[in-house]
């Protein structure tokens, strides 16, 4: 096994789950919005859409559905959304390590366990459908599948979305994760603690972001980031909570309002999913695994969205 892929079965990722997820209108990690069921519905993002029509197809009437790693439920959401669309009754339990807070409108229907995805606190054939929405490879993904083919019905689903390195969420992202680790990080901590902003790190910075030439708009962004903070004496309390927030263009030219704690919460996510995303052969690998781990009809799916690209692995009967 190469060490590409062991890092992903266990990889060492540093961020606060419970603080990310306590916003309630933060409701995945690559969208807002109270569901963000939207990302799952537009005409882009169609095959998607049908992977979870296809989900619920598969499993029976008033079948028990969950969903690991459900952070604030946007995964949960979509099923929902495809079980009413076909007019089918689901039960669902959403499971998290971390302290969720899902909209009202979607606590009222699922059922809410702490739990580790490594070790689910479910007895053996309790579910139709397992489903790993953008979770799975922040844990030991394979302990994860394991777990999953416990807790499964004989003709239990496996559905696994993962974070790849080749999406556009993550290479476009990937510019900002470089300058992020190599002196920005060290930079916005500093100014959270309330000392003088370091101008030799500053300079750092700058030389960084020329040395790596990243793309332009990129360029642009973090530049005009930079030229924000090096502004401010100090992170004052007023900027931490948004009053003398920083206006930016985004890499898109859209208008993008950070705060200081908030850009540094914003890159954090970015370096986690960064850390844990898998490349084509991980993908591949995976796949193998997945089926020769008791699942059969096990296969993978690449698809270009504007946010992800997704590999989608359905597994069919157990063995």
């Amino acid at each position: 096994m190469n060490d590409r892929l062991l890092n992903w079965i266990k990889p060492q990722v540093d961020f606060d789950w419970t603080e990310y997820w306590s916003e309630q209108d933060r409701s995945s990690s690559f969208d807002q919005g109270p569901l963000a069921i939207s990302y799952y519905q537009t005409d882009e993002r169609r095959l998607l859409t049908g992977l979870f029509d296809e989900l619920i197809a598969e499993i029976p009437e008033s079948g028990r559905v969950l969903d690991v790693g459900c952070g604030n439920g946007a995964g949960s959401a979509a099923l929902f959304s495809a079980a009413d669309q076909q007019q089918k009754v689901i039960n669902v339990d959403m499971l998290d390590l971390a302290h969720v807070r899902p909209p009202q409108s979607l606590a009222e229907r699922v059922r809410i366990t702490t739990g580790d995805a490594e070790q689910l606190p479910f007895p053996e054939q309790m579910f139709d459908l397992v489903l790993c929405c953008f979770s799975a490879e922040f844990c030991n993904i394979l302990q994860v599948i394991r777990e999953s083919h416990r807790v499964l019905k004989r003709r239990g689903r496996l559905g696994m979305f993962v974070y790849t390195r080749e999406s556009p969420m993550v290479s476009i992202q990937s510019d900002y994760v470089n300058i992020y680790r190599n002196g920005l990080k060290q930079l916005l901590e500093n100014m959270l603690a309330g000392l003088p902003v370091d101008r030799e790190l500053i300079l750092e910075i700058r030389s960084r972001i020329e040395q790596d030439d990243p793309r332009p708009n990129t360029r642009t962004h973090l530049e005009a980031i930079v030229d924000h903070l090096e502004r401010l004496s100090t992170c004052s309390e007023a900027a931490l909570v948004d009053v003398d927030a920083l206006l930016l263009p985004s890499p898109t030219g859209q208008p993008n309002v950070f705060s200081v704690q908030t850009l540094q919460r914003r890159m954090a996510l970015w370096d986690a999913i960064d850390h844990v995303a898998l490349d084509l052969h991980d993908g591949f690998e995976l796949r193998r695994r997945v089926s020769s781990s008791g699942f059969t009809d096990s296969y993978i799916i690449p698809a270009e969205f504007q946010c992800v690209r997704i590999g989608c692995f359905l597994a069919g009967e157990r063995l």
